[in-house]
C-alpha cells in the first residue's frame, strides 16, 4: 500500500500519508477520502515519505484525481523534497487548481492552513 488515510482533527479534514512510490490506485481515492458524500473535504497530503516512482499515465490521471472533484475544497501539501515540490507545481498547472492547493515545508503549517480554512467556512 502506498498511502494511508486517517481522520483529521476536524470532521471535514482528512490526512493522507503517501509512502514510497505512488501507484495508479493512489490517484483514484475519491471514495476513501469521502468525496462522494456531498460534504466539503479539506485534505492534508503528507509527501514526506514519498519516493519519486510515479505510475504510467501519471499526468493524465492527475487531471481526474481527487483535487479536481467539487467536494475537495483545499489540499495542503506537506513536502520537503524540491523535486517533488516541482512535480506538485506541475500538477497544479495542468489541472488549473491553483486556488485549491497549497505547498508547505512543515506539517504543522499545512494543518494550520486547513484549520483556518475550515474555520473561515464556518464548519
Amino acid at each position: 500500500m502506498a498511502h494511508v488515510i486517517e481522520a483529521g482533527p476536524h470532521p471535514n479534514i482528512v490526512i493522507m500519508h503517501v509512502i514510497g512510490n505512488t501507484t495508479s490506485i493512489d490517484m483514484d481515492i475519491n471514495t476513501e477520502l469521502g468525496l462522494n458524500k456531498g460534504q466539503p473535504v479539506y485534505l492534508l497530503v503528507d509527501l514526506s515519505n514519498m519516493t519519486l516512482g510515479l505510475p504510467e499515465n501519471f499526468l493524465n490521471d492527475a487531471r481526474h484525481s481527487a483535487i479536481v472533484q467539487p467536494n475537495m475544497i483545499h489540499a495542503a501539501i506537506y513536502v520537503h523534497s524540491s523535486l517533488i515540490k516541482s512535480i506538485v507545481s506541475m500538477i497544479v498547472r495542468i489541472t488549473y487548481q491553483n486556488s485549491k492547493l497549497s505547498i508547505h515545508d512543515q506539517y504543522d503549517q499545512a494543518l494550520a492552513q486547513l484549520q483556518k480554512l475550515v474555520k473561515e467556512a464556518g464548519l
